[in-house]
């Protein structure tokens, strides 16, 4: 019966212990920004764990309530959404008119459907929304 290379072994255990660094620094970050978001932290847990982008859900969530909560500080959101779209950045422009709560619900219902958001947040930005009319 052939063995394999000593160094084989070797190989298997790092590759293992990259993938537990790994996974514990994408719930760390998920838990973080779902935290600054006003998101389940449970949830993005399961989200980081479970799926794929959670951690850059949680992130640009995060940074829009950040935005939200400051809006007259500056910020690059646009870029980092351009780079993770893959897609070129453009200047953010402060003439755009504001939404209706109309085109903001309908967003937010598409990101339910996409599941891109869990239920829970979709009832609390949905309530978000319609407090604000």
């Amino acid at each position: 019966m052939d063995q394999a290379p000593s160094w084989f072994g070797g190989f298997v255990v790092v590759a293992i212990i990259i993938g537990i660094v790994g996974l514990i620094v994408r719930v760390q970050l998920a838990r973080r920004f779902a935290r600054e978001a006003g998101i389940d932290e449970d949830e993005a847990t399961a989200a980081a764990v479970f799926g794929t982008g959670a951690v850059t859900a949680t992130y640009l969530a995060s940074s829009a309530a950040r935005q939200r909560s400051h809006p007259h500080a500056a910020t690059d959101a646009g870029h980092i959404i351009a780079d993770l779209s893959g897609g070129t950045a453009s200047a953010p422009s402060s003439a755009t008119p504001p939404r209706s709560a109309a085109e903001r619900l309908r967003e937010l219902e598409q990101l339910r459907q996409d599941e891109l958001i869990t239920a829970a947040e979709y009832d609390t930005r949905r309530q978000s929304i319609l407090n604000d009319i």
